[in-house]
């Protein structure tokens, strides 16, 4: 039995081929163009990723220098733990870590 070809009869599997073949490549070009939807998708996503990941070492590499500076400034413990609760008064904050970034930021910013 011979084959049907899209839309009428074929007598030769050439003619089946012949006029099949359209179909098949416009499937195949609906594949590419979804492969390289799908890629250009995981590559704005792995952009963004690599982004979000530069901006927050960036970040922490910002807050360490106002620590550090911030402790350089005030070489005493004593004082500087003094200085972190003044400059944290009133917060709601419990973490000494988080009121020594807090202090640091706002005594670099005065």
């Amino acid at each position: 039995m011979t084959p049907k070809c899209p839309g009428e009869a074929c007598h030769s599997p050439m003619a089946y081929l012949a006029k099949a073949i359209d179909s098949v490549l416009a499937k195949v070009d609906d594949q590419a163009k979804i492969s390289a939807e799908l890629e250009a998708a995981l590559d704005a996503k792995i952009r963004k990723q690599k982004e979000d990941r530069e901006a927050k070492e960036r970040e922490d590499r910002e807050i360490a220098e106002k620590i550090a500076e911030f402790e350089r400034a005030h070489p005493d413990e004593h004082k500087r733990l003094e200085e972190i609760e003044r400059l944290t008064h009133g917060s709601l904050l419990k973490s000494p870590n988080a009121k020594v970034v807090i202090a640091a930021q706002r005594w670099c910013h005065q």
